[in-house]
């Protein structure tokens, strides 16, 4: 019960600090005018709104990590107040220091960019810019997508498309009250009990203090929002997400788990992500921007077919978690029984499809981005 235990503690003190640091970042948004206008054509709130609750999110995270990995050494490799040893964990930190300064380094720049956006607009192509600049700087680091043999330019190709989709697909949920940060909060919950599954032990740690500051802050997120988590926080959600899928080990050559496994991150995030392409296509398709917020996404299309706001980020939590569970069996089944599981995934996001286009033909006003 050690990690279970140290998961626990790290999850609480990071989902403490963000409810605690919320307020603070609210007035700190509406002190530096990062805020967010009303706009009767594509949101509902009639009130200007902060959108730095991503800095409270960004400071726990950090924060806890910080004084938890400070403690640990200054202490032996003891956890107070747990009271158990993660020596050898601790012993082993240094070996992948590297990979864990890499991933840090480019979720503070992927947050810094949409923290700047926040304050003053970038023009689509400087943004995009700099999520690529964060997500290169995986790569000295060997963090980026090893599959069967591919070489590892290939492999740092993918990397980068993956990190920069990510972010961005986490961008475009954040269109109503609590979407992106409650998505964001059960795909971390499912990559952490898979990593765990796998055998990891550290990875799961950081996802234990990410998931705390997601749900933390959704305390004040959800409907109705008392602030927003503007860019800044909707790119540290998807950065750090798909850095931390990239950097886990789902299939062993020695180990159990089909090579089926190697998609179990694909499917965990396949929701946010089949929003940021349907999205994309029906924007381009009409003409328009990919980056121009409108009404279009899948929780848009649930609220046209009769449901309250609420109830369409209740449902796409729902249909989020269904699909992760789904994907979470890849771990451990033979691959005749993983094939099953992936076409039951495919048949929930036919289900998807077919709710998105019906309710794409009953166009509602609604919450758009808020980025």
């Amino acid at each position: 019960m050690t990690w279970p235990l140290i998961y626990a503690a790290l999850f609480a003190e990071a989902l403490v600090l963000t409810v605690v640091l919320t307020p603070w970042a609210q007035r700190v948004g509406e002190r530096w005018r990062l805020t967010d206008v009303p706009d009767p054509s594509r949101k509902i709130h009639t009130v200007v709104k902060a959108r730095s609750g991503g800095l409270a999110m960004i400071i726990a995270f950090f924060a806890v990590l910080t004084v938890n990995l400070a403690t640990a050494y200054a202490f032996g490799g003891r956890v107070p107040l747990v009271g158990v040893s993660v020596a050898r964990f601790v012993e082993n930190v240094p070996s992948i220091s590297g990979q864990i300064g890499a991933l840090l380094l480019g979720t503070l720049i992927a947050a810094g960019v949409g923290l700047v956006d926040d304050r003053r607009p970038l023009p689509p192509g400087v943004k995009l810019a700099g999520q690529v600049v964060a997500a290169l700087v995986l790569l000295p680091a060997g963090i980026h997508v090893r599959l069967f043999g591919l070489p590892d330019s290939v492999g740092m190709v993918i990397t980068v498309l993956w990190v920069v989709g990510l972010t961005n697909a986490f961008n475009f949920l954040d269109n109503m009250d609590g979407l992106s940060t409650g998505v964001s909060a059960i795909c971390a919950g499912v990559l952490m009990w898979a990593l765990f599954w796998a055998g990891e032990r550290f990875t799961p740690a950081l996802l234990a203090v990410f998931l705390g500051c997601a749900v933390g802050f959704l305390r004040h997120n959800w409907f109705p929002a008392r602030l927003f988590m503007g860019d800044g926080g909707s790119h540290f959600l998807g950065f750090f997400l798909s850095a931390v899928a990239i950097l886990g080990t789902y299939y062993r050559p020695e180990g159990d788990a089909p090579r089926l496994a190697v998609l179990l991150p694909a499917v965990v995030f396949g929701l946010p992500l089949f929003d940021m392409i349907t999205v994309i296509l029906i924007r381009l398709g009409q003409g328009r921007s990919p980056f121009q917020a409108d009404t279009q996404h899948f929780s848009h299309r649930l609220v046209a077919l009769g449901m309250r706001p609420p109830q369409a980020v209740l449902t796409i939590y729902l249909l989020t978690l269904a699909i992760g569970l789904s994907g979470l069996a890849l771990l451990h089944l033979p691959p005749a029984a993983a094939w099953v599981h992936l076409t039951s995934v495919a048949m929930i996001f036919v289900v998807i499809h077919l709710l998105d286009h019906t309710g794409r033909q009953r166009p509602t006003e609604g919450d758009s981005d808020h980025a």
